[in-house]
């Protein structure tokens, strides 16, 4: 019988090794790193109590901006509430800034939301369902059409 070629094995060991450890946050909230003694702190609130603030902040957010759409219920979007373009078919409903930050606030969240994985893999899929016209590899600047479904602090759908 002939042996395994090690680089084969070797290729396999840490194809296996990211699949089995892809699902775990590597530097959940709250992560409570140890500063320098030079760095500036609050010092009327304590570590727990920046902790509440944050996740009640995400939470707000979350429940005010991050939208399912409506038409692929496995994408996710930020939606742009600005409502700037008084002409309803130019107002977008999501641009690729606030969309970029939204996977960043969603992975720094990923230890305190279980749902964290599903709504960042769900806003790539949005991102990649919007490719710019000058880059694949780009979001589009702005998506001016799909849906706006109600969450529990908008009353308004369009």
């Amino acid at each position: 019988m002939k042996s395994m070629n090690p680089l084969f094995l070797s290729v396999i060991f840490f194809i296996l090794s990211g699949i089995l450890t892809a699902q775990e946050a590597k530097r959940p909230f709250p992560q409570h790193t140890v500063y320098d003694k030079s760095t500036i702190m609050p010092a009327n609130h304590s570590r727990a109590e920046m902790d509440k603030s944050v996740i009640e902040y995400y939470n707000l957010w979350k429940s005010s901006y991050v939208r399912n759409n409506c038409s692929d219920q496995k994408q996710y979007y930020v939606w742009d509430n600005e409502d700037l373009e008084e002409n309803e078919t130019l107002r977008s409903i999501c641009v690729s800034e606030g969309q970029g930050y939204g996977m960043l606030i969603t992975v720094l969240m990923a230890g305190f939301d279980k749902d964290a994985k599903t709504i960042y893999d769900g806003m790539y899929k949005f991102y990649r369902a919007h490719p710019s016209k000058r880059s694949e590899y780009l979001m589009s600047w702005s998506i001016l059409s799909g849906c706006i479904t109600n969450t529990k602090n908008d009353n308004q759908s369009s």
